[in-house]
């Protein structure tokens, strides 16, 4: 029998020119000298390094982006808001906003204008955390549990019909008993978790006013401090601190190269793996002790931070995740549970970080028009919903737009998205809905209906709350924005 048939016989495929190969298999294996053999380990040592350092630099990214944000939060004497705009705390407090996110920070890519804000970085080594939520009544909210890898662990909201009262989130070693007063335990595979609570809140002077009262009773503070009554805050009177020093367009360096491999060994020795991830855990730390005595396994990550950096940004584009929902709209429908799709993972914390599960919320973004040409803000265009065909979303959706770098612009109208919030929306005759999306006025008569968009290249993303079925199973397809 020819070995290509042997080849077949066993599920074998070989390629062209097979024959050198299994040839070269014959050649003497051993150089011919010491000094050839040195060098030919070196490259190897230096080519393993690469090919797990880069593997370690997607898997690792989003944990080093939260290590570096929870480390800022150390330098918190007390909540406050830095720069009058972000919401900061000591490690296992909270700090919450009292209106939108304002447009000009640069801390938190792709943010939104529908919800109030809050954050508290965890550090569960320290013990467990209460955190304690009103009842919102018909109100929309959800208190975003997120792991060291931006995976959500848990999300009490109100489309699950969640109960008020006390959560306490612990570590995974923590084998304690739940408080009497305690609704639910929520535990985190890693010690590091960041917990955002987002609350829907209108446009509207009036319900600005309203929120006011629910959100002072929102709070998170170590167990220790824990005696089964609630903590009023009220958060408007929060201190401000001063602002770090701007560092251009885009957003403040979580992630930095110089300091990458160090920081992912912090992450390795202060979070356990995650189940299945055991082999792979070990293999980033045997290469990172590698490196700091072999200058071959140093050379070797060194590449791959210049190749890691390249991957992250080639994800950069909305219009890049994997589920399509027609005319170049595209979402991530296991963003929040990406399982071992690091590199998406990786994506997605590096274009719009602390992403909702899709059944909580679901982010449909593009960057092109339906023709597939780059949206820029010289040119003018318009997105129409057709009529009984709003996006579906159970509790509420908007439509944001923003910068090259994924940031707000801001504009003379002070309007960064559109939707529920927005009570003045016009409707069509026909029962249709048309979004004008440019950066000067299409006339007084459809400025209700405008969405102010950046004078440089742009991109939109469409945020639906708890998403219809259709969205959810990728069946839902969304209009193509038409350039005017």
């Amino acid at each position: 029998m020819k070995l290509s048939a042997i080849a077949l016989a066993v599920g074998l495929v070989l390629p062209l020119g097979s024959g050198a190969l299994l040839h070269a298999q014959d050649a003497e294996r051993t150089p011919a000298s010491a000094s050839a053999l040195a060098g030919a380990a070196e490259k190897a040592v230096e080519e393993n390094a690469y090919q797990v350092g880069l593997q370690a630099y997607t898997w690792g990214w989003p944990a080093v982006s939260l290590h570096n944000r929870r480390l800022a939060m150390r330098q918190a004497p007390r909540a406050g808001l830095v720069g009058g705009i972000l919401p900061v705390a000591p490690i296992n407090h909270l700090s919450m906003l009292t209106d939108y996110l304002d447009a000009g920070q640069r801390y938190v890519l792709s943010p939104n204008q529908d919800v109030v804000y809050g954050q508290t970085f965890l550090d569960l080594s320290q013990g467990p955390v209460i955190v304690q939520v009103p009842d919102f009544g018909s109100r929309y909210w959800v208190l975003h549990c997120m792991d060291a890898y931006t995976d959500v662990f848990a999300a009490p909201s109100s489309r699950i019909h969640s109960k008020p009262g006390f959560y306490l989130i612990v570590g995974p070693g923590w084998k304690g008993e739940k408080p009497a007063d305690v609704v639910e335990v929520l535990r985190s595979p890693s010690n590091l978790a960041w917990v955002v609570p987002r609350v829907f809140m209108d446009d509207t002077a009036a319900d600005r006013q309203a929120v006011q009262p629910l959100l002072n009773q929102m709070n998170a503070y170590p167990l220790s401090q824990f005696d089964g009554k609630a903590k009023p805050v009220d958060w408007r009177a929060l201190p401000k601190f001063p602002a770090p020093k701007a560092q251009g367009k885009g957003e403040i360096r979580w992630v930095k190269d110089e300091t990458f491999w160090a920081d992912l060994a912090a992450v390795l020795a202060e979070n356990q793996p995650r189940a299945g991830e055991e082999a792979l855990a070990d293999s980033f730390k045997r290469v990172l002790a590698q490196a700091k005595a072999d200058p071959a396994a140093q050379r070797g990550l060194d590449r791959a931070l210049v190749e890691g950096a390249k991957l992250l940004d080639a994800g950069f584009a909305y219009s890049i995740q994997p589920d399509a929902f027609g005319n170049h709209w595209a979402a991530n429908l296991k963003a929040g549970a990406f399982g071992t799709d690091y590199l998406r993972r990786a994506w997605v914390a590096k274009a719009y970080i602390a992403t909702n599960k899709p059944d909580d919320a679901l982010y449909i973004g593009t960057d092109y028009d339906g023709q597939g040409v780059r949206l820029e803000g010289r040119q003018r265009y318009s997105l129409t919903f057709p009529a009984g065909q709003l996006p579906p979303a159970r509790d509420f959706w908007s439509l944001s737009a923003y910068d090259a770098e994924h940031f707000f612009e801001p504009n003379l109208r002070n309007r960064f998205s559109l939707g529920t919030k927005n009570k003045g929306l016009k409707i069509n005759p026909d029962g249709s809905l048309t979004l004008y999306l440019q950066p000067d006025s299409p006339g007084a008569d459809k400025e209700t209906n405008w969405l102010p968009t950046p004078k440089g290249d742009f991109s939109l993303l469409l945020r639906l709350y708890g998403p219809g079925k259709e969205v959810v199973a990728g069946d839902y397809r969304m209009p193509a924005v038409q350039k005017l």
